[in-house]
């Protein structure tokens, strides 16, 4: 079922099912991409005109630092916290990585670190599983 699913999905997205069904998909979700271009380009628009300032993350020296985003902060059950697992053993022995989280769950406010004697209570249950 899965696999005929992601099949489906696929073609649907690269328009190389052609059967009505997938046809009519298109059809409905063309306009909603076309809606969400817009609003992304409206939000943008500040950023590109230079009226709003855009953060990086720099060292000391002034060098850039890479920043890996996954998913968003308000959809659960996307496989992020897998994701992060992944990324965080794949880079270890090659980076530096450091995992930032809102801490979902947590009983405390603020800027909180993990270190002896934290529980997930303080600053959430994904930052506890590296």
């Amino acid at each position: 079922m899965t696999a005929s699913r992601d099949r489906f999905v696929q073609g649907v997205l690269q328009n190389s099912d052609r059967r009505i069904g997938a046809s009519l998909l298109r059809g409905l979700l063309t306009p909603l991409a076309w809606l969400h271009r817009g609003v992304l380009e409206a939000y943008l628009l500040p950023y590109n005109l230079g009226l709003r300032k855009r953060f990086r993350l720099v060292k000391a020296n002034g060098q850039p630092v890479p920043v890996i985003a996954i998913g968003n902060l308000s959809s659960g059950g996307t496989g992020k916290t897998p994701m992060v697992e992944y990324l965080v053993e794949l880079l270890k022995d090659t980076h530096h990585p450091a995992t930032l989280s809102r801490g979902y769950k947590r009983k405390t406010k603020g800027f909180a670190i993990a270190g002896e004697g934290t529980t997930a209570l303080d600053i959430g249950d994904e930052p506890m599983q590296f």
